[in-house]
């Protein structure tokens, strides 16, 4: 059974997360779904129709995914006076280190993939990636959301953390969607770099960022300072992702179904935030957070490992059971992105970590 508990605000802070860590694991998990149904469907390997298109909604993972960040952004660098705990710098510097790196590694995998593969290759997209260019086309196309999380970490870190706080220029970001798409502006400017510029500038994505933002910031003022005693969390938090499925596949309010899945994402983390465990966490949970640490590998990685388990069984077997090959290629993904991780992801992380730390003492001693 269930239960509520109003905790006071120290406890709310010193202890991690758990929940939002099950809900990272399973927005990768639902990006996961999306791209072997949409990938088995091509005809190179099982043509279409060999998965359910259903499964393509999916891609909600990554509106829950925006929601999270603009939650943990909040979260980890304001105090609860909604003020900032962390420096521009240090923001950066971490940002940084937690994300670019290992990308510049997945990046440079997959174009040597290609250009060792078959057909041609071409180097300009996977240089706009790797500078997280908002214009034009990109390779592995996956890193089109890590362009939208740095220009919101960058606009944060000026606008928040930088200069005084400029609150109204943040939260007109956040609502620059309502304005560029549905108040019709971006219909009055012509076709161009600049209208792509701004269709990048003004994304459907910030009003995600905005939702999960806000949570944090109700969280560092104690206006969700309850915990739902919960023995299988990540079960529960697998439960609460099912309505992102429904509407996302029912594509209520048409194009504009991203106002539908960001509410419903943002339900989903108020709710992940109120749980904890009262006894040591179970098999199930610890699987949970152990795709929560490796999701951001899992995202990026996962094509590739799609791809070639596609390849390979399609030629060898192309009367496939679908079902089988979903759930082949979901554990297939889940096991690559957990290795790669530990032993890739993480090493990366900690030499970069360790190259900012020694230069920061370097510049500490010259500056005594």
């Amino acid at each position: 059974m269930n239960q509520i508990h109003t905790l006071p605000q120290k406890e709310s802070h010193s202890k991690g997360i758990i929940g939002i860590q099950y809900l990272r694991g399973l927005a990768s998990l639902m990006v996961v779904l999306c791209h072997v149904a949409e990938m088995a469907n091509f005809p190179k390997y099982f043509n279409t129709n060999f998965l359910p298109t259903w499964l393509l909604s999916g891609s909600s993972g990554v509106h829950l995914f925006f929601v999270i960040s603009g939650f943990i952004i909040s979260y980890v660098s304001l105090n609860n006076q909604i003020k900032p705990k962390i420096s521009p710098m240090d923001f950066l510097t971490r940002r940084f280190v937690r994300i670019i790196p290992f990308m510049w590694v997945c990046i440079i995998g997959y174009a040597s993939l290609r250009f060792l593969g078959r057909g041609t290759f071409t180097p300009l997209p996977y240089l706009r990636a790797a500078v997280l260019s908002p214009i034009g086309d990109i390779m592995p196309s996956q890193i089109w959301t890590l362009r939208h999380e740095v220009l919101f970490y960058l606009l944060f870190c000026v606008f928040i953390l930088y200069v005084k706080p400029r609150w109204e220029i943040l939260t007109l970001w956040f609502l620059s969607p309502v304005f560029w798409f549905w108040c019709g502006i971006s219909d009055l400017v012509p076709a161009s770099t600049f209208h792509q510029l701004c269709d990048f500038l003004f994304h459907k994505a910030n009003l995600l960022f905005g939702m999960g933002f806000l949570i944090g910031v109700l969280y560092n003022y104690g206006f969700l300072n309850y915990r739902i005693k919960n023995w299988n969390g990540f079960i529960l938090c697998a439960i609460l992702t099912i309505p992102l499925f429904f509407f996302s596949y029912q594509r209520i309010l048409g194009d504009n179904f991203i106002i539908v899945t960001g509410l419903f994402s943002t339900l989903i983390v108020i709710i992940s935030i109120f749980l904890f465990s009262g006894r040591p966490l179970n098999r199930v949970d610890k699987f949970g957070l152990e795709l929560g640490d490796a999701s951001y590998s899992i995202y990026l990685v996962h094509p590739g490992i799609i791809s070639a388990v596609l390849g390979v069984w399609s030629k060898f077997q192309p009367s496939a059971n679908p079902f089988a090959v979903l759930v082949i290629n979901c554990i297939l993904c889940c096991l690559g992105g957990i290795l790669v991780h530990k032993f890739i992801e993480k090493p990366i992380i900690k030499i970069a970590r360790d190259r900012f730390e020694q230069k920061k003492i370097t510049a500490d001693v010259r500056a005594s």
